[in-house]
């Protein structure tokens, strides 16, 4: 399980500028866990200190052989490991809540609740790994249909280069949400969030 409040040590380092893959390496998590449960894993731990404030992301713009959006540290992250403080949603280092399955949807929520405004592609670079670029956008344009449908995400304005922007309005958790025929199956809490039209989505 990626602890994060070793995650928070790690960005407190050097720059305190890093990716998910150079977090992977500064934690040195074991060889037996697989490559793409680790990074579903530190995803989740990102997600909570960045929901407290601790950490914050940056993504280069202008760079597009960038491997990925960048994390760092907070000055109330600084100001929370100088007290010696432990994040209330840990427990003994670890995260309280078992790390969800490691799927693209998944993924792709995850990314959600780490970038909170993004464009597809963003949302592809975050979260895809071995699957197709065309089967990565389909799925995305898919699950964000259904999270649109249910209020989950709202469509912004077009950015300058053309991408349409969405932003996640309602966080529902780390598990990600499931499109059914009607309506959006949360995870977290088994409730249900109906869609605005009884179209079909996923």
């Amino acid at each position: 399980m990626a602890d994060a409040n070793a995650i928070l040590l790690l960005l407190s380092k050097g720059h305190g500028s890093l990716t998910v893959g150079g977090i992977l390496s500064g934690l040195g998590m074991g060889e037996h866990v697989a490559k793409r449960t680790k990074r579903a894993r530190v995803l989740a731990a990102l997600a909570v200190l960045q929901r407290g404030g601790l950490a914050e992301l940056t993504w280069p713009k202008e760079d597009k052989a960038h491997p990925g959006a960048l994390f760092h540290i907070t000055p109330a992250g600084r100001a929370f490991l100088k007290d010696g403080k432990k994040l209330p949603c840990c427990r003994r280092g670890k995260l309280d809540v078992p790390p969800p399955a490691d799927t693209l949807q998944q993924r792709f929520w995850s990314a959600m609740r780490i970038l909170r405004k993004f464009t597809v592609p963003e949302l592809i670079g975050a979260a895809a790994k071995d699957e197709s670029p065309r089967s990565c956008r389909t799925r995305a344009y898919k699950f964000l249909d259904a999270l649109r449908s249910a209020g989950v995400v709202t469509e912004l304005r077009v950015r300058g280069d053309g991408f349409k922007r969405f932003a996640l309005v309602r966080d529902l958790g780390p598990h990600a949400p499931a499109a059914r025929a009607d309506h959006l199956l949360d995870h977290n809490t088994r409730e249900t969030i109906p869609f605005a039209t009884t179209e079909a989505k996923l």
